[in-house]
């Protein structure tokens, strides 16, 4: 747990940091007894009837890998996964984004694409089911096209339409999405760097930056787990 790395923090830090771990383990709990969190992104009711798709997401170039299992109906379009993904992961749809499904891009449709000769087709056209129909299938989402964050996800399994199932819903994951704006893969190592070391001539301005220290590397996004203030 986080605290646990830094055993010279002050007591006021190390308390609260405790608080955190507490919490984090109760919700660790509570995914193992399977008491899955439904995302209320979508009316459920308008797919029922679909089969769904069980999906893995990591992001890329992430060591451990920051990853999420959720499951979706089939019948939703590229768009809405867009917003499940941005539930799932934690981030805030600030920026631009597409999938690469085969030799294809998806993106909502945007003047400026076509002035930066970046020509996609219509997400909020194209349903996922007449894209990715079979176990095993993988694609790309790309978040921030300037922080490029790249996502990779894989059908895992195709789930059969129940009457007592709501969907979309997440059912596990590890580790925190990073900040938005923080220059990418190479860039948040960098920050975890500097805010693993209170040391560090940049620490306070890093975590006072990056949401008032809001942030913590080791829990799951806020679908999961409200984060307290670190100071």
């Amino acid at each position: 747990m986080f605290f646990r790395f830094f055993p010279r923090l002050p007591g006021r830090v190390i308390n609260v940091l405790a608080l955190l771990d507490e919490q984090y383990d109760g919700l660790c709990s509570r995914l193992k007894s399977h008491q899955h969190l439904f995302l209320d992104v979508v009316d459920e009711t308008s797919y029922l009837g679909n089969v769904a798709y069980q999906f893995r997401v990591v992001l890329q170039e992430t060591d451990p890998p920051i990853w999420r299992r959720f499951v979706v109906p089939s019948g939703i379009t590229l768009h809405r996964l867009h917003i499940i993904l941005q539930e799932v992961m934690g981030w805030t749809n600030s920026h631009l984004y597409r999938f690469k499904i085969g030799t294809k891009e998806y993106a909502e449709p945007d003047p400026e694409n076509e002035f930066n000769e970046l020509y996609f087709k219509n997400s909020r056209r194209t349903k996922l089911e007449r894209l990715v129909i079979n176990k095993g299938n993988t694609f790309l989402y790309e978040y921030d096209f300037g922080d490029s964050w790249i996502h990779e996800l894989v059908v895992e399994d195709i789930l059969e339409p129940g009457s007592s199932q709501q969907y979309p819903v997440c059912l596990a994951g590890e580790r925190a999405c990073p900040p938005e704006d923080c220059v990418g893969p190479h860039g948040y190592a960098e920050l975890l760097g500097i805010i693993s070391n209170p040391e560090h001539e940049e620490y306070l301005d890093k975590m006072a930056w990056h949401n008032g220290g809001r942030f913590h590397r080791n829990t799951h996004t806020d679908v999961f787990y409200s984060i307290i203030d670190f100071i």
